[in-house]
């Protein structure tokens, strides 16, 4: 085997709850460019940080960050296709609603392939598994969105938004308290950002003004 390829071929993986991966998808999602002109923004970035499961996405309109702490594991950065990201909620919205024992999911990489494993001890069958190619597209690194949320708070009079941008953030899962978030705003022509409670993700939303001539 070519010693090059092998290297260049590593193995990461991490498992979580069905329904916490589900809300993490569906949110990244919202903000995910929704064509494939733009690959490296056509899809759901996820990566561990720091003990940290960070799932992101921007059309260069919008942003969101989802965060979740992970007792163990670790994943090679990857971006998931959109079409994939739909394919994936799509078996795990037709789990059964109710289970005996929790349902995991289960990622794990090898080199450009995802293998995404759902299963459960109380499943009748086995769960479901299929292998998702990664374009392995250039994604903005962290520190690129980052800075776009450390500017200071300030009073505005006016501001101009996208109504139907604004409107898709009330799509992004949250807890009992959720489509009441938290706007703050930056400074004239600097984006807005968005807090969305959620019992166990920590979500930071982004979005852009619009300029009228």
């Amino acid at each position: 085997m070519n010693n090059t390829l092998a290297e260049n071929k590593v193995n990461t993986g991490v498992t979580l709850s069905a329904d916490l991966f589900r809300d993490l998808l569906a949110g990244g999602a919202v903000a995910a460019h929704p064509k494939d002109d733009l690959t490296a923004l056509n899809g759901v970035n996820i990566r561990v940080i720091d003990g940290e499961l960070r799932v992101t996405a921007t059309d260069r309109f919008r942003a969101i960050i989802g965060e979740i702490s992970l007792e163990s594991g670790d994943l090679e950065a990857l971006t998931i296709p959109l079409a994939s990201v739909k394919k994936i909620l799509a078996a795990l919205k037709a789990l059964p609603k109710r289970t005996f024992k929790p349902v995991t999911v289960n990622l794990f990489k090898a080199g450009d392939i995802l293998t995404v494993s759902i299963s459960a001890a109380s499943l009748e069958s086995p769960g479901d598994s299929f292998s998702i190619y990664l374009p392995g597209a250039n994604f903005p690194g962290p520190e690129t969105l980052e800075k776009l949320w450390d500017s200071e708070k300030i009073a505005l009079s006016e501001f101009s938004l996208n109504a139907e941008f604004l409107a898709s953030f009330a799509k992004v899962p949250g807890s009992n308290k959720a489509g009441i978030n938290k706007f703050t705003f930056h400074g004239e022509n600097k984006p807005i950002t968005i807090e969305i409670p959620h019992d166990s993700i920590k979500w930071r939303g982004l979005l852009m003004p619009v300029r009228i001539k």
